[in-house]
């Protein structure tokens, strides 16, 4: 049997002691990726236990990079695995505070749906990131956002504060949880306000 799926066994059966010995024979980097493909091939929780348990008494910049990548992509099923992902990936930085890459990769949790992690703390990491590469191209995509993100809530202001002629609902849905729509009477239109309070508008003639 190889080496990869005696650990996979060891995981999933939850001896991460025996695990933890076959893990360590495998260099750093491609033990994330045995255990991201892992992930794609089980869905299995058991992978990302057994990482919080040898953080718990190993913690490194590199396990925690690790645990994020598996929940940012291959556990991200899980719900809160967003904001669980950042928090691996900002302990990371802690830990290794010049590497540049986990600071790119947590700019990702800005962008997402659930946007994790705060404006100021996206301006920042986006910040380092060109003090060390001008040119990096998701860094400045962050600093757009940033600013469209500004000049939208500026824009939703006003509309919320002539709330006579809309009819307002906060949305508890699976699928816009924490949103609240806007219906303007006047032209039948619904305004929908994410958490951040940017906005979109869409044609409906009913909340």
């Amino acid at each position: 049997m190889e080496q990869v799926e005696i650990l996979k066994k060891y995981i999933i059966s939850g001896d991460f002691k025996e695990a933890r010995k076959i893990a360590r024979t495998f260099d750093i980097t491609v033990l994330g990726t045995k255990l991201l493909k892992m992930s794609f091939d089980t869905q299995n929780v058991a992978i990302y236990f057994f990482l919080q348990d040898w953080l718990s008494d190993e913690e490194s910049a590199e396990l925690h990079n690790i645990t994020a990548t598996l929940l940012g992509v291959g556990l991200v099923w899980i719900p809160g695995a967003n904001y669980l992902a950042m928090h691996h990936l900002e302990k990371a930085i802690v830990l290794s505070p010049n590497n540049i890459e986990y600071k790119k990769a947590i700019l990702y949790y800005y962008i997402v749906p659930e946007s994790p992690l705060s404006r100021d703390n996206a301006l920042f990491y986006a910040n380092q990131i060109l003090a060390s590469e001008p040119d990096n191209s998701c860094a400045l995509d962050v600093l757009d956002s940033i600013k469209w993100r500004d000049k939208k809530e500026i824009e939703a202001q006003k509309i919320l504060e002539h709330l006579e002629k809309y009819e307002v609902k906060i949305n508890e849905s699976d699928d816009e949880w924490g949103y609240m729509r806007v219906y303007d009477k006047s032209n039948k239109k619904v305004w929908i306000f994410r958490p951040d309070r940017t906005f979109d508008r869409v044609n409906r003639d009913k909340i």
